[in-house]
């Protein structure tokens, strides 16, 4: 829209005559739009009407109109005649190097070390009217300064969450098994972790400890060659993004790890096979909230634990491998296969209906899946007709471990939520899965009535003794 060689020479013609170098005043004179204006003047490497005054190739009959000058000097310039003066002024405590901003904000070198800084400059013009009419132009350099710093020696995050210490467990004899049928038990949805009460600092658990406390009388009453947590063993309520995280979860991480790791070790006294702990959606909520707030402590080691999982790790946290539980990673393809039919997951399929997340999974699958997520009892099958015969499949969720009055975050009493686990007896080619439903702490297997306990009298002295111990 405009011959900007044109527009440029009009420019210089109208700064010349002694007008304000501003991009209103020549937006005005010329009709040409302030934005337009600025595509001009970069196009001809001129990034402001006033580099254009004091440049040797813009000179009026030979003066320059303007000449750069050291803060406070005054400048005489003419044009035609008419002399007027420019001063130069700086402003007293302006910040003008990197290394008075570091001196005003007291930044600590041997602490921090600095990156390389953006610096920016820019004079502004201001006309001082006088009462007297002896009105003066002067011109203020801006300046812009910013610095980033990264500790050299970075500080944990606060609150500090402590990995439990564990002392080595001596495992009891293995029971011997009869025949070549395995037997695993498998538990859902324990969900660990605590609501605190702000005035009595009293700790509600989420998980249900009657649930708990009856897979360890199974595992002291029956052989089981396997015992598998499949996912959401901890809530981590203090790390999620999902709703706003309200003032009674605040430090309760603590508490919850050294429960969930007091249970664990009690498992491993009277069980010698093996334990696995899948990681579930509620599981990655730290490591989530490591990538998305503080990605620089991701996957962080101590010097002499290189070979051990990451400091701020679930694993690490819990001492697993001092537990010998492994942990198994990767939600939500962390899948586990027990035969060549049966697998185990957390699962991420939610519908509202009961029975509708079942039929999902065992719709679009040909083998069978035990999975959790869902906190309900559902079992479906599926027959499926081959040339050598017919094939079921099964689609099971045991149920969950935690509570189900509404307490867990995000869920309310009139959820279809149901508590149970189950045990699978299988070889390498069958299975016979065995749901184990608990209904007000107690449970029926075997042909014996299992009555959890509650154990909050011991257990709560536990975790208060163990939390002395950080605050010496």
């Amino acid at each position: 829209m405009h011959d900007y060689d044109k527009v440029f020479e009009q420019c210089v013609a109208l700064l010349k005559t002694g007008i304000k170098p501003t991009w209103y005043e020549l937006s005005k004179e010329t009709g040409v739009a302030r934005s337009s204006l600025q595509n001009i003047f970069r196009s001809k490497d001129v990034e402001h009407p006033r580099d254009v005054i004091g440049n040797p190739s813009y000179e009026v009959n030979g003066i320059p109109t303007y000449e750069k000058a050291e803060d406070g000097d005054t400048l005489k310039h003419t044009i035609d005649g008419i002399y007027d003066e420019y001063i130069s002024v700086s402003v007293s405590g302006q910040i003008k190097t990197p290394e008075d901003l570091i001196r005003v904000c007291q930044i600590d070198t041997e602490k921090y070390i600095i990156l390389p800084p953006e610096v920016r400059k820019w004079d502004v013009t201001i006309k001082l009217r006088s009462e007297h009419g002896d009105d003066r132009v002067v011109i203020v350099p801006q300046i812009y300064i910013s610095l980033k710093t990264i500790a050299r020696n970075p500080e944990p995050i606060k609150p500090v969450i402590r990995p439990i210490e564990i002392q080595p467990i001596k495992l009891p004899p293995r029971k011997k098994q009869h025949g070549k049928i395995k037997r695993a038990l498998i538990v859902p949805d324990v969900h660990a972790g605590f609501r605190r009460r702000i005035h009595t600092q009293e700790l509600t658990p989420f998980h249900d400890r009657r649930v708990l406390d009856i897979v360890y009388q199974l595992l002291q009453s029956s052989e089981f060659d396997s015992l598998y947590f499949i996912g959401d063993c901890l809530d981590f309520s203090e790390f999620t993004t999902k709703f706003t995280i309200e003032p009674e979860f605040y430090f309760t991480t603590q508490p919850a790890l050294i429960e969930w790791s007091w249970w664990l070790s009690h498992y491993r006294e009277v069980f010698s096979g093996e334990i696995k702990q899948q990681e579930g959606n509620h599981d990655k909520r730290l490591e989530l909230m490591i990538i998305n707030a503080a990605h620089a402590a991701y996957g962080l080691r101590a010097v002499d634990e290189l070979e051990l999982p990451p400091s701020l790790s679930a694993e690490k946290l819990l001492a697993l491998d001092t537990l010998g539980v492994e942990y198994i990673k990767g939600y939500p393809d962390n899948y586990l296969w027990l035969n060549q039919n049966v697998m185990i997951r957390h699962g991420d399929v939610v519908r509202s209906g009961t029975g509708d997340s079942s039929m999902p999974v065992v719709n679009k699958t040909t083998y069978t899946t035990i999975f959790g997520h869902i906190h309900r009892r559902e079992y479906v099958s599926r027959r499926i007709k081959t040339r050598d015969g017919d094939i079921v499949y099964h689609a099971i969720c045991p149920g969950c471990a935690c509570h189900i009055d509404g307490r867990v975050p995000g869920s309310t009493s009139e959820q279809q939520w149901q508590q149970g686990i189950c045990v699978l007896e299988y070889t390498d080619t069958i299975e016979n899965i065995i749901p184990v439903s608990i209904d007000n702490g107690v449970a029926i297997y075997n042909g014996r009535i299992f009555k959890g306990e509650e154990r909050s009298s011991e257990i709560n002295k536990m975790i208060l003794s163990s939390l002395e111990k950080i605050k010496a």
